[in-house]
C-alpha cells in the first residue's frame, strides 16, 4: 500500500482545469505541453536518458514500461537535440537491430535504417543493436551494456478542452 501525502490528496480535488494550471501554469497560450519528470521536450517528443548501463533488451522493457520506446531517429535535428544534451562520451541504445534475413538495420516501427545512415553490416555471428554516439550509429552485441534513450509523446492540454465558452 502507497503512504499518503497531502499533495497526493489535494490532487484527487483538483479539477481537470486546476490541474491544467498546476502543470502548465496560468499560460494565454492554445495549448501547453509537457513531459514527465526528468524526460526532455523537444518537437512534441519527450526523452529520457538514462545513466544506467543494461542489455538492448533490458532497455527497450525499461521504455515499454513508461508507455514510451527506445530511440527512433526521424530527422538530423532530433539527431542534433539528442547529441546537444552532452551524450558524447557514451554509447546509447536505440530503437534499431540488424535484421540478419534481411541483411539491413530495422527500426522498431518495422522501417528500414537508411544506407548512408547504417552501420556496416556485422560479418560476427550474433545479434546486433543499434548504439548512438557522436551522430552515428553503431554496431553493438545485444547483451552488451549501455545506457539508452526512451522517447513517446508529449501530454497535451488544449485551451479549448478547459474553455467554457
Amino acid at each position: 500500500m502507497c503512504p499518503t501525502s497531502g499533495f497526493i490528496f489535494q490532487m484527487t480535488s483538483l479539477t481537470l482545469e486546476e490541474l491544467k494550471n498546476h502543470l502548465c501554469g496560468e499560460l494565454n497560450e492554445t495549448m501547453c505541453v509537457i513531459c514527465p519528470y526528468g524526460w526532455l521536450n523537444f518537437r512534441k517528443r519527450c526523452y529520457l536518458i538514462s545513466e544506467q548501463l543494461e542489455s538492448w533488451d533490458f532497455s527497450k522493457k525499461y521504455c515499454l514500461m513508461r508507455h514510451s520506446d527506445l530511440l527512433i531517429i526521424d530527422d538530423e535535428k532530433e539527431m542534433n537535440f539528442i547529441q546537444g544534451n552532452d551524450i558524447s562520451r557514451s554509447y546509447f541504445w536505440i530503437g534499431v537491430q540488424y535484421n540478419k534475413r534481411n541483411s539491413e538495420w530495422t527500426w522498431l516501427n518495422g522501417s528500414t535504417l537508411q544506407k548512408g545512415s547504417s552501420p556496416e553490416s556485422p560479418r560476427d555471428p550474433g545479434t546486433f543493436c543499434g548504439s548512438f554516439s557522436n551522430k552515428q550509429i553503431f554496431p553493438l552485441y545485444c547483451n552488451n551494456k549501455a545506457k539508452w534513450i526512451c522517447e513517446k509523446e508529449v501530454i497535451q492540454f488544449e485551451k479549448k478542452c478547459f474553455d467554457p465558452n
